[in-house]
């Protein structure tokens, strides 16, 4: 029951780091660099999957958003968010389930 509130609890910090560094709109004016390599924290108990950190843009630069634990979703995978080219400007495409 502890390791599902922490789980739970860190979903929903990183649900709120993500929304916080995205909230420019997804727009970047270069592209971004390289993804960092980060390892990830030991897994939780439960049905997890790890979702890789990326670079958001953020007043004017790209920071890092670092990855998470999420609930793995029955007969779904994940599809990591990336950024593409789109005229002179940078356009985040978010990661999703499918």
């Amino acid at each position: 029951m502890v390791k599902r509130m922490v789980l739970l609890g860190g979903m929903a910090v990183a649900l709120v780091v993500i929304a916080v560094a995205c909230s420019s709109g997804g727009y970047a004016s270069a592209p971004p660099p390289e993804p960092q390599m980060e390892a990830p924290p030991p897994k939780p108990a439960g049905e997890v999957v790890w979702i890789p950190g990326f670079w958001a843009w953020k007043k004017g630069q790209y920071v890092w958003v670092q990855g998470h634990w999420d609930r793995q979703r029955p007969g779904k995978d994940w599809v990591p968010g990336h950024w593409k080219p789109r005229g002179h400007r940078w356009v985040w495409v978010p990661g999703h389930w499918k």
